[in-house]
């Protein structure tokens, strides 16, 4: 695979016949919310739960599609979809939102959970009896 640039908001995907990048510039936003009907920041507002409902697979689509177009490619929305694989949605979800929150200028959180902390606590809150 790619390496992929953060910091300039290409993020790469694998699709049926090689690898593409996204990159949400400001025209291929526009481009996707004209063709979505709504705009992305409502596809997150909501919570984890709203996103996983509004990533449909036409989403999915036109995001990846509007994300490639970014990059500079000249597909087609049509194009795009023949080289999606629907075993790889998940996939295309994580690479979509990471696309987005890079253009964005967002740092995604770390996904493991918080360090387990100490049950007893710091032993200098705890002063021998």
């Amino acid at each position: 695979m790619l390496p992929e640039n953060t910091k300039r908001g290409f993020i790469t995907v694998k699709l049926k016949d090689g690898e593409k990048k996204l990159c949400f510039t400001t025209n291929a936003l526009v481009e996707a919310e004209e063709t979505l009907g709504q705009s992305i920041p409502s596809m997150f507002s909501g919570g984890e739960n709203a996103v996983l409902r509004n990533f449909g697979f036409k989403a999915i689509r036109i995001l990846l599609w509007a994300g490639i177009r970014g990059a500079g490619s000249k597909w087609s929305l049509s194009a795009v979809g023949s080289q999606m694989e629907s075993s790889r949605l998940g996939e295309y979800s994580e690479a979509i939102i990471k696309a987005l929150a890079s253009a964005m200028g967002t740092e995604l959180e770390d996904t493991e959970g918080p360090e387990e902390l100490d049950p007893t606590g710091p032993e200098d809150l705890h002063p021998p009896g």
